[in-house]
């Protein structure tokens, strides 16, 4: 191929962020000794500090990563797979007590529904979410798209939107 033929190839190709993959926590806490630990406000917020953003990121980047997106519900989602994201969470962000856990684990479960509904966008506007988020597999992302494109969840969409 000729240099001229691969520079237009390279113009049509829409360019795109990565994953969040929380890479700026990981560099920033590389050395152990570095301990996270975030305040959180009654309602199991981060208060602002040097770590809220990173927080956030990572319960929903944990989310999308072990919860399958076919499931259909946070609701549904296996007690145990919940218990072992919290205390990824905990460990992690040196959580001392459940105190906050159950709001914590709602904003998990809401940042993944979140997710899931960005999924249902990239279907309609026709790309492949496999190729930017590795934990998403072909046979999920085929089994999602044959959910979301049935005449019933098209109308539905229809409605909220």
């Amino acid at each position: 191929m000729d240099e001229s033929t691969n520079s237009s190839q390279n113009q049509t190709k829409k360019r795109t962020c990565g994953p969040t993959v929380c890479k700026k926590l990981k560099e920033q806490t590389a050395n152990k000794d570095v301990e996270k630990t975030i305040e959180l406000n009654e309602y199991g917020r981060p208060k602002p500090g040097k770590w809220k953003s990173q927080f956030t990121t990572y319960i929903g980047v944990i989310g999308r990563q072990r919860v399958d997106i076919n499931t259909e519900s946070w609701k549904v989602v296996n007690q145990g797979l919940k218990n072992t994201i919290w205390q990824d969470i905990k460990g992690e962000w040196n959580i001392k007590d459940d105190e906050h856990k159950k709001r914590i684990m709602k904003r998990v479960g809401k940042l993944w529904k979140d997710f899931k509904s960005r999924m249902v966008d990239k279907l309609f506007e026709g790309e492949d979410p496999c190729e930017k988020y590795d934990y998403i597999k072909k046979e999920q992302w085929e089994k999602f798209r044959k959910a979301k494109e049935t005449p019933e969840f098209k109308e539905i969409r229809s409605l909220e939107g």
